[in-house]
Formats: structure tokens, sequence, C-alpha cells
């Protein structure tokens, strides 16, 4: 093979073996080698040609010259071979409990994504309300002193995996209407959720390699931070104890609204204590009037 003939983008596999490599013997993926560039130029008089290959797996490039290419005992040349780029989604999945586990799904760039076809809109049956005031940021609150009338604004499906062996649980619709409420609800939360069951204002931080600590600030996180609903916080279905007999089923929501009051005490800032802690104050003199 002259050097006139090789072009930018040939196959040549290094050979690291004591003897030519036959033309039915094994391709080793981390000695294949790609010509990226051929570069010729006169000095004093000298023609020189310098022909760089650069390796597909390490992407590290090298210098070869025509003669070495020439020899079966350094190169063999994989005639018709060529190099094909696609696009690849590494989607990596994170858990609590055990290492991450990392997927590859190969996507190929002359291959057009299929978008999937939208939805009619489904229109919701009108739900409802007995509005007693306008509540922060706009929203409007629905009394929910009467169960009869907060039922027509809860979806019944939230309550399908509601855990009945929580001790401490009260009836589930009344901490299922926050289900749609955001971070920016966050001080009528504070509002109507500072005095829950279980919320301790006394109780110190766990340690941040403790699993309590993980769950707690993930789904604070994932509040604050990524804008979730308490819906969706609760879909991530976090659980800090293991129960075999509860696997696959999401906590209730009085158990992920305690944890983000709770977690709202540990890593919330002074402005968002203090709603919690206004709400508290303010609880304690309308009761002792």
């Amino acid at each position: 093979m002259k050097a006139s003939s090789i072009r930018k983008g040939m196959i040549f596999e290094e050979v690291r073996t004591k003897k030519p490599l036959g033309k039915d013997a094994a391709v080793f993926k981390d000695c294949l080698y790609e010509v990226i560039s051929i570069e010729e130029k006169i000095q004093s008089g000298y023609s020189m040609v310098a022909i760089w290959l650069g390796n597909l797996m390490s992407h590290e490039a090298i210098p070869v010259g025509a003669s070495n290419l020439n020899n079966p005992t350094e190169w063999r040349y994989h005639d018709g071979a060529s190099v094909k780029e696609e696009r690849v989604i590494i989607k990596k999945v994170s858990f609590m409990d055990r290492d991450p586990i990392t997927l590859e799904l190969g996507q190929k760039d002359d291959e057009p994504v299929k978008k999937p076809e939208s939805l009619p809109e489904e229109k919701e049956p009108a739900k409802k309300k007995v509005v007693v005031h306008a509540a922060p940021k706009g929203r409007e609150e629905v009394k929910v002193g009467s169960l009869q009338e907060l039922g027509s604004a809860i979806e019944e499906k939230d309550f399908v995996d509601e855990d009945k062996a929580d001790s401490h649980a009260v009836d589930a619709k009344f901490y299922a209407y926050f289900g749609s409420y955001v971070y920016d609800d966050l001080e009528l939360l504070c509002d109507k959720l500072h005095d829950m069951p279980q919320l301790d204002y006394k109780k110190k931080r766990p340690p941040s390699w403790s699993r309590s600590s993980m769950v707690h600030s993930q789904e604070w996180s994932a509040f604050k931070d990524s804008q979730k609903t308490v819906r969706e916080i609760r879909d991530l279905n976090l659980r800090i104890k293991q129960d075999p007999s509860r696997e696959g089923r999401p906590c209730t929501f009085q158990t992920v609204l305690r944890r983000l009051m709770q977690a709202l005490i540990w890593y919330g800032t002074p402005q968002e204590k203090q709603w919690l802690t206004r709400a508290k104050q303010n609880f304690k003199e309308t009761s002792e009037k």
C-alpha cells in the first residue's frame, strides 16, 4: 500500500503478536485505529509525510509511517471497514440502599426521533369549593373542616396505596388535599401543618451519612429546588425504614408532609423557618384567647 493511497477514515488494527494476524483472526477493540490526518509537506528539499492514527477506544493519537502500516507484523488493514458515529443516551439510576446502575440506550443519528402523539386534554369536572379567604401566593383555600366538601377536591386514587398500619395516621383525605401544593405554597403549609403529629422542633439534625438525612434532604431538594408537588414527592416512594411487606407502596401523604416540615426545621433558611415559627405562635395566641 503506497502512502498516496492512504485516506482518512481507513481502519487499521495494531498487531500485538509475534506473527501477522490471519484474515479470520479475532478483532480486538482496543487495538483498532482510524486514520484521522495525513500531513504532507516539503522542508529543506525533503518530502515528509506524517500519518496520524486515532485509537477508537482511548481517543489517543499516534504518528506512523506508510512503511509501518505495510508491515503485517505491526498493523492489519481492514479493507472496507468504516466508522459510523451514533448518539448514545446514558441514564444513571441512583438508589438509596445500593450502588447506582448505568443504562446505555443507543440511538442512531440518522433515525429521526418519533414524537409521541399528544393526547386530547380531558376536562376536569367542576369541583365544589368553600372559599374562606385568599391564601398566600393567590391560592384559594378549601375549608378542610368538612370532609364531605373536601372529598370532591381530591382524586380518589391517592388513597389506594395508603399505609393503613401508620399508628399516627388521621383521615387521609385531610393530608391528601395538599398533594398539589408546591414550594410557593410553603407559607400556607406552615400555617396548616405546624402542629402535625410527630413533628419535632427540638430534634437534632441526623448525620449526613444516615438514611434519615438522605431521605429528608432528597425530598426537601425535590420540593424546593425542583419545584415538585407533594404528590410527585410521594411518588418517589422513599422510605427511611425498609419493610418488605410495604415494598412498592408509597408512604402516606401525612408522612411525606411531616418529613418536609421536619426538613424545613433542619435545612430551611431563616425566612422559611420564620413562617413555621410565626404559624406556631399565632396558633398559640389564638388558643389562649
